[in-house]
Parts: structure tokens; C-alpha cells; sequence
């Protein structure tokens, strides 16, 4: 909220004036009042009291204006505030979320999840807009009445304030109860939704293998369940916010009722006159306005703090960004020095999967990893990309420990394609040239071409400019990984990491592939995880990586791919 004290400050000014401009409604009754009781008497003549009521009467118009302006100023204000920090907020939310480091996101448990943090960050905006609504539009506003309208009673008959606020300690009691109650199922329900919507969020995910098995009926019943029983939830909540609302109304019925009984005797007795009798009954009642308004507004306040806390943990628990370090061109030597790596189970238990690793890859250096599954070999990438640090040892890049170089600028001088080939929604060139802010047409052919792209592309019915869908849902396997080599070629990184890239090419478009990449990879350094012999055409070494253990096979020509199902057997 810092960014906007401007605007808080401007709100908190619009609204001490509205509320000021409410509380003379009462003023101008008592003034008229005892005006006609006067003229009624005899006092005074009745042409002597048109002209002052007349005045009055005009006045009361006005200063209602008035405050009818004041509120849709505050309206404008307090929407300004909360539409520009709802936004910034969900910026960096969703920001320092992409920062997090890659243990966190694959973590297990109800509060990681794509779907639990997209609910937290949802449900966490919408809840510190209503926040700052709240704050700006009711906290204040009422705040300020109830000092106004307190001091006003208290100056027009000190006895008649006593007896509004007699009924105040139990009011407040009720509400403190009313509020401990609703936090505490705020945090329940906040909980099974973060837990419902992860589960959907993976079943989305899914949805091939799930409609597969038949699963679309068990799925919408699991989900009823769940929903079920947060509704269940809120719904015993809002019986007892009831209870709990009727209890306030009675008591704040009851302090009016006093007022306006004593002041009845008052009156008789001579003792106060009509017009500030029932201008002491109108701000008896005002008073109990904003108490319950404050005291409905401590809860909502309470209740959303803990919906919009669930989205600040997420800001506290990620990384720092890291600022770009340009530094001198970079050359590309890989160096592993005694490097360990171990995964490490929620529940504590630890598996070790890179046991003192030590190679060093040269300057334009093109590194063949082989092995079985599971062996450690994408272990290896991960560890140069900092999704992971080493559990012992070090990584250095050109002599720089990876360690103290940020994730950001490291990531930006490695180009990677992937074995699951992972598209995103919208056109080929946006998905070639991801990233870029303005991408380069001829760049993009290029890369396409170079990856065999270009001729399935071409045959799209928008060509370059067609949308591929939802995780790349309009191509095949082939033509996705495909798209996936050309936007590691169109990045121009001086380190490229292929980890099977070429896994779901037939043989032929393989061999064309790897004849097209060879002239491309000349003079960068290059890390290709394959198990197909064909992929080591581009290798001029060949590490083999084997139950954590990386040994030296020779030069590619000579190296011998032992098929992964042999090498576990």
C-alpha cells in the first residue's frame, strides 16, 4: 500500500468530511423541531417561523448533496486504490512465483501444486481488494461518525450519551466472538480450496489419461465431496454470524430505546427540549450505525487477512530475483568439480543420484550422456541450469562458480529443449521466438528451417501466424518437438542442452536433423543426454552415467550405447 499513502490519505480526507456532513441531519431536525413547538406554543408567529424553516430546510438539501458528492468521490478514490494494488500485487505474486526455486514447485503436500498456489494468488487478490474497500470506504467513514456522532451526543446531553453506551461492553463482546469464529473457518475453508483445486488442476492436466480409464464420474463425485463439505462449512458459519447479528441489533435497539425513553422524561421534566431529544435519539442510533459496521468490518477485515496472508507467503517463501550479471562474453568450459547430488523425500528420506561427479567440457565442446534411465544423466542438466544445487561440490562455468552467479542470467546463456517437448498457447512464431519482445521474422525461418519445422509449418492454414492451442494440442509429437529445437536454436546461446531431443523423430527426419544442428552447434558447447546411437553423430565425447557414476567412454566414434533396459539388467 506504500506506493499509494497519496490516494489513502485523499480517501481518509473525503471520508472525515462525508461522515462530518452526515452527522448535521440531526442538527437541522432538532433546529426545525423546536422551531414548530415554538410556533405551536404560541411563542413565536407562525410567519416568523416559515422563513428560518424555509432556510433550513434549503440547508439540509445542500449539506445531503454535499455528502452525496463526498461519496461518490470516495467511490472513485478508494477504486483507484484498490484496482492499481490489486493489480501490482497479483504482478508480483505471479512473479516471485516464477522466481521460486524448482524444489518448490515439484513439492507435495495440500499447499504446493499448481492448483493451490493459482487459488492462493486468486483468492489472495480478490481478498486484499475487498480489504482496501473496506479500509477505505467503510473503516474510515465509520470511524470518523462514530467520533463525531459520540462528541455530538455527549455536547447535547452528556446523561442521554451515557445511556446510549450502556449497552456497548457486550456489544463488542459479541462481535470479538463473532470474529474469532469466522478466521478460524476462513483458514479451513481456505485450506479445502487450495486442496479441491489442486486436485482438479491435476486432474486438467490429465484429462487424456482420466477419460481413458473412465474416470469422469469418480472425478465429479470426488469434487462434489469436496465442495460438499467447504459449503457445509460456510454455511454453519453463516447460522452463527446470524445469531451473532441478531445479538448486535437487540443491543443496539435496546441503548436507542433507552435514549429515547429517558429522554422522553427528560422533556416532561423541563429538562431538555424536544429538538435535542430527538436529535440525541437520531445519534443514539447513528452511533450503533457504525458499531456494527466496525464490528462487522473487524470480521471481514480478519477473514480476509487470512485469504490475502496465504498469497504474502507465497512473495516471503520465493527467491530473489538476482540481478543480470553481463560480465565478459561467455565461452561456454563446463567444469564439474566433485559434484553430489541428492533428492531429498518429504519425509525426510534422502536418494542419492550423482555421486562425485568430475569432467570438464571444453569451449565448443559437444558432450555426448548416456546411460540407463534413472541413472543421473538430466540430473547432470538440472544441476547446470540451478534448478538444484549440488549437495557437495561445485560447478564451475568459465572458472565461475555457479553458485554466485544469478539463475536468470545463467539461464539466459543456455538454450534447452527437452525431452517432453513443452509448447504454450498461441502462434508458431511466439512460440519459436519465446521470450523475445519483438521477434525476428527471418530469425524464426531460420531456426524452423535448421530444426525441419519449416515445411509442416508452411502447411498450417496460417502458417507461421497459426495458433497451435493449449500446450501445442494442434501438432503431433514430432511436429512439438520439432517447434521445441528451433526456439533453442532461435535463442543463439553459446551452451545447448539436448536432453532426447530427438526422442519422437523417426530415424530419417533424426539423421536430418542432426545434419542440419551440425553446422549450428559448431563453436558452442553442447550437452546431448540420448540413448539412440544415431544422436551421437554430433558428440565428440561420450561420458557414460551410470548409477550416479559419470566415467569417460572416449571419443563418440568409438563409444558403445548400451540400450537402458541391459544396462538396469
Amino acid at each position: 500500500m506504500r506506493p499509494y499513502g497519496g490516494w489513502v490519505a485523499l480517501a481518509a480526507l473525503i471520508g472525515g468530511a462525508s461522515a462530518l456532513a452526515a452527522s448535521a441531519d440531526p442538527l437541522f431536525y432538532r433546529y426545525l423541531l423546536d422551531l414548530v413547538v415554538q410556533a405551536a406554543s404560541g411563542h413565536t408567529g407562525a410567519a416568523a417561523v416559515l422563513r428560518p424553516a424555509i432556510l433550513a430546510t434549503a440547508g439540509l438539501l445542500a449539506v445531503n448533496l454535499g455528502q452525496q458528492a463526498l461519496q461518490a468521490a470516495l467511490s472513485l478514490t478508494t477504486n483507484k486504490v484498490r484496482f492499481d494494488a490489486s493489480f501490482a500485487f497479483a504482478r508480483r505474486s505471479l512473479a516471485e512465483v516464477l522466481r521460486q526455486p524448482l524444489s518448490r514447485h515439484l513439492a507435495t503436500g495440500d499447499d504446493h501444486g499448481v492448483g493451490a498456489t493459482m487459488t492462493r494468488i486468486d483468492r489472495g487478490v480478490m481478498a486484499l481488494g475487498q480489504l482496501i474497500g473496506d479500509v477505505l470506504q467503510s473503516l474510515l467513514p465509520n470511524l470518523a461518525n462514530l467520533a463525531i456522532m459520540a462528541a455530538l451526543l455527549f455536547r447535547l446531553a452528556p446523561r442521554l450519551g451515557w445511556v446510549a453506551l450502556a449497552p456497548l461492553p457486550p456489544f463488542l463482546w459479541v462481535s470479538w466472538r463473532a470474529t474469532a469464529e469466522g478466521v478460524a473457518a476462513e483458514e479451513e475453508v481456505q485450506e479445502g480450496w487450495r486442496r479441491l483445486y489442486r486436485r482438479v488442476h491435476e486432474v486438467l492436466a490429465a484429462i487424456k489419461t482420466l477419460q481413458s480409464l473412465g474416470g469422469e464420474d469418480a472425478e465429479l463425485a470426488r469434487y462434489e465431496r469436496g465442495a460438499a463439505a467447504i459449503f457445509a462449512r460456510l454455511w454453519r458459519l453463516m447460522r452463527r454470524d446470524a445469531g451473532y447479528g441478531g445479538a448486535r441489533g437487540l443491543l443496539s435497539a435496546a441503548g436507542r430505546a433507552a435514549v429515547l425513553l429517558y429522554g422522553a422524561d427528560l422533556v416532561l421534566a423541563h429538562r431538555l427540549t424536544p429538538g435535542t431529544w430527538i436529535a440525541a435519539v437520531s445519534y443514539a442510533g447513528m452511533i450503533y450505525g457504525p458499531l456494527a459496521g466496525l464490528s462487522g468490518l473487524y470480521t471481514s477485515l480478519s477473514t480476509h487477512l487470512v485469504t490475502a496472508g496465504a498469497a504474502l507467503e507465497l512473495c516471503e517463501a520465493a527467491a530473489p530475483a538476482g540481478d543480470p550479471s553481463p560480465g565478459p562474453p561467455l565461452g561456454g568450459a563446463i567444469e564439474f568439480q566433485n559434484v553430489s547430488f541428492a533428492y531429498t523425500a518429504p519425509g525426510g528420506e534422502s536418494t542419492t543420484v550423482l555421486r562425485d561427479a568430475s569432467f570438464r567440457i571444453a569451449p565448443g565442446e559437444i558432450v555426448a550422456l548416456t546411460g540407463p534411465s534413472g541413472g543421473g544423466k538430466t540430473t547432470i542438466a538440472d544441476l547446470l541450469l540451478k534448478f538444484y544445487e549440488p549437495t557437495r561440490g561445485r560447478i564451475l562455468l568459465d572458472g565461475r562458480d555457479l553458485a554466485t552467479v544469478p539463475a536468470s542470467w545463467l539461464r539466459a546463456q543456455i538454450a534447452v529443449v527437452l525431452q517432453d517437448a513443452i509448447l504454450f498457447e498461441g502462434t508458431v512464431t511466439e512460440n519459436i521466438a519465446f521470450a523475445a519482445s519483438e521477434p525476428d521474422a527471418d530469425a524464426v525461418r531460420a531456426a524452423a528451417r535448421a530444426a525441419q519445422a519449416d515445411e509442416f509449418i508452411l502447411r498450417l492454414p496460417e502458417g507461421y501466424r497459426s495458433p497451435i492451442g493449449e500446450r501445442g494440442a494442434r501438432l503431433s509429437g514430432g511436429q512439438r518437438q520439432r517447434l521445441a529445437i528451433a526456439r533453442a536454436l532461435y535463442r543463439n546461446a553459446p551452451i545447448v542442452i539436448f536432453d532426447e531431443a530427438s526422442s519422437n523423430l523417426d530415424g530419417a527426419s533424426e539423421a536430418a536433423l542432426n545434419a542440419a544442428l551440425a553446422p549450428l552447434l559448431a563453436g558452442r558447447t553442447g550437452l546431448l543426454i540420448a540413448h539412440h546411437e544415431a544422436a551421437l553423430a554430433l558428440a565428440d565425447r561420450v561420458l557414460c552415467v551410470s548409477d550416479g557414476i559419470v566415467s569417460d567412454a572416449g571419443a563418440a566414434s568409438g563409444a558403445v550405447i548400451v540400450p537402458a533396459a541391459q544396462a538396469e539388467a
